[in-house]
């Protein structure tokens, strides 16, 4: 059974990177008609992680990784299966959101273009620049989870890393399963980290994300010291001052670690509404990057003379957040449940014929 606070932690850092993205019309432009001495004070007290989305993401690879090493995995056969659910489990709703966004974009334009020039942000302009079609939308899942095309939805970069980690991860849980096997897990472990490292840091996140979860009981017993938890908790926040990146990655291990030893935090996490957040990440994460670039960009554009620059950014915001949030809720009950039914009835069934001995 999922722990609820992890499904919460994925709730907190899709809304993390929602906002960063929000923000990004402001922290990313070369000239902008707005006093930021917000964005200033922070980097000049190197708090700009916090609203950096890039940041959050590493807290989602963790979790990911740290899911994905909870799965079963004891034979070559198992690993095939795991890999086909896992391709699945991602590739249904990317197609269903594509879909959305593919008649979303018949019927909404997109003013980030506009917005880029206003505010001289390059890093708004090339969103939504191509025209979609049947075939790419047909093709959508295969064209981000194999070639990373992600015309339909810029975030979705990091799906093709994520999938490749999972199988890495599958092939380590096979190897670590193999009681003859252990130095090879560990000499295979090594080089997919450093490879890793060097080649694709996502798929880093997530193998350091399921060596949490391989070795959870004991980190368990090491973190029943106060003082340990207390002294590596400063220590992994004093590194996201110093590298945002190191840091990110030690303050989230240290969080997947620690939560269970922190009552009150694992309970504040166990709310329904926390845990409901993390059940609705995948919407969040497909919708609110379309859906800023349209409306979210519109509001901007239209009431900047109207409202003025700070109260406009913050309409745009607000609504771009509550049409997201909207948009995957019904998501969640429309396309996630059922398609999350269907998935585990082929796992549970595959499951079943896996167990069954060989004549």
């Amino acid at each position: 059974m999922r722990k609820q606070y992890i499904s919460s932690l994925k709730g907190i850092a899709c809304l993390f990177v929602a906002l960063g993205h929000f923000l990004g019309v402001v922290k990313y432009a070369s000239s902008i008609p707005l006093n930021i001495t917000f964005f200033s004070w922070l980097e000049k007290y190197r708090l700009g992680f916090m609203l950096d989305e890039s940041f959050w993401l590493y807290l989602f690879f963790i979790v990911s990784g740290y899911l994905v090493a909870n799965s079963k995995v004891t034979t070559i056969a198992h690993f095939f299966v795991r890999a086909i659910i896992r391709f699945l489990r991602l590739a249904i709703p990317i197609f269903a959101a594509c879909s959305i966004i593919f008649v979303f974009n018949r019927f909404v334009p997109y003013y980030n273009a506009q917005t880029s020039v206003f505010f001289e942000n390059a890093w708004l302009q090339n969103a939504y620049a191509t025209e979609f079609s049947v075939g790419k939308l047909l093709l959508s899942p295969f064209d981000v989870l194999f070639l990373n095309r992600t015309i339909f939805n810029s975030p979705y970069w990091v799906l093709r890393s994520m999938m490749f980690a999972s199988f890495l991860i599958y092939i380590l849980t096979y190897i670590k399963h193999k009681d003859n096997s252990q130095k090879v897990f560990w000499i295979l472990a090594v080089l997919l980290s450093l490879s890793s490292l060097y080649f694709d840091r996502t798929i880093f996140v997530c193998i350091i994300g399921a060596f949490i979860c391989y070795y959870e009981a004991s980190l368990q017993k090491l973190f029943q010291s106060k003082m340990i938890r207390i002294g590596s908790g400063l220590v992994s926040i004093a590194l996201c001052f110093l590298h945002g990146t190191v840091g990110a990655i030690a303050v989230f291990s240290w969080m997947m670690i620690a939560i269970p030893k922190l009552l009150r935090v694992k309970s504040f996490l166990e709310k329904k509404v926390f845990s409901f957040v993390g059940e609705i990440s995948f919407g969040i994460y497909s919708f609110h990057w379309p859906i800023f670039c349209s409306c979210g960009a519109l509001i901007i554009i239209k009431l900047w003379n109207v409202l003025g620059g700070g109260y406009a950014i913050l309409l745009s915001i607000a609504l771009s957040a509550i049409a997201t949030i909207l948009i995957s809720v019904f998501f969640y009950y429309v396309v996630e449940k059922p398609a999350n039914k269907l998935i585990k009835m082929l796992k549970d069934k595959s499951e079943k014929l896996l167990s069954k001995p060989v004549k």
